[in-house]
């Protein structure tokens, strides 16, 4: 009777069931990526059917939340049963993310998040399985900003923008140095100074430019490191042909830091 009883509170627990619930509501664009997903129970449904259904969800899973909202979400799915597509895009979006993404990879990796009765428990991934599915992606995110030399805060800034310049829409380079520009912090600071590294077209360089020298003397330490001691290891996961060649870079940077300086004396005189 006593093993009994223990194997059924196994079962239990393995299910989630009985736990403290991870999240006590879950999203639309959530429940449709797990109706998707529990439609591979159907043995009738052709693979390609299955795929495209699940494909679609993840994009309007992409498309309709954002922040926290979409990191807690897609971080959940990694304890399911998922197809090797949607692993590889959750990984690219941890690694855009970086640091501010590791709490809700902890908080699953801990404790698991509870399904609605209606979906089959089978989706998830044994309680050891788990763990590991978190702790692969932590040791990767952990390895990306060691082989890359950068905090996790200016890498989740620049990796977004040099992705969208080495990819056929380079728009989507534009959208995400945009977002750059319109945030005010020290990681900013220094992920506009790197972006001066990588040249692109006259409208975006314009942009880029004007932002560095509005910002005024924080540029200055940015500017002067980055001068001399180019990140060749970011650059080398893109084309090269982004980077400034050695002579263009220094005459570049040095040109931005006489004109910041210049205008700040500018500046200090007027007072």
């Amino acid at each position: 009777m006593l093993r009994r009883t223990y194997c059924a509170l196994f079962i239990l627990t393995s299910a989630g069931i009985g736990q403290t619930p991870a999240a006590t509501t879950m999203p639309a664009p959530l429940t449709k990526v797990f109706d998707a997903l529990y439609k591979q129970f159907d043995f009738d449904l052709p693979e390609a059917t299955y795929q495209k259904g699940v494909t679609g969800a993840v994009d309007g899973l992409f498309s309709n939340l954002s922040g926290g909202a979409l990191d807690d979400a897609v971080t959940a799915l990694l304890q399911f049963q998922i197809p090797e597509s949607m692993k590889a895009r959750i990984l690219g979006h941890c690694r855009t993310r970086g640091e501010s993404i590791v709490p809700y990879l902890k908080k699953y990796r801990d404790r698991p998040f509870v399904l609605p009765r209606k979906y089959e428990y089978s989706m998830r991934s044994s309680p050891g399985r788990r763990r590991m599915a978190y702790d692969e992606v932590l040791l990767d995110l952990k390895q990306t900003n060691l082989r890359f030399g950068l905090k996790p805060g200016v890498l989740s800034l620049v990796r977004p923008v040099l992705d969208g310049f080495a990819g056929p829409n380079w728009e989507e380079g534009y959208t995400e140095a945009r977002k750059i520009f319109e945030t005010h912090t020290p990681e900013a600071d220094e992920a506009l100074a790197i972006l001066l590294d990588y040249g692109s077209d006259a409208g975006y360089s314009q942009e880029l430019e004007a932002e560095i020298v509005e910002r005024g003397e924080p540029m200055l330490r940015w500017l002067r490191k980055y001068q001399h001691q180019p990140n060749y290891a970011l650059a080398a996961k893109y084309e090269t042909s982004l980077q400034r060649p050695g002579v263009e870079r220094s005459h570049q940077f040095e040109w931005f830091i006489e004109l910041i300086v210049l205008h700040e004396k500018m500046m200090f005189s007027s007072h």
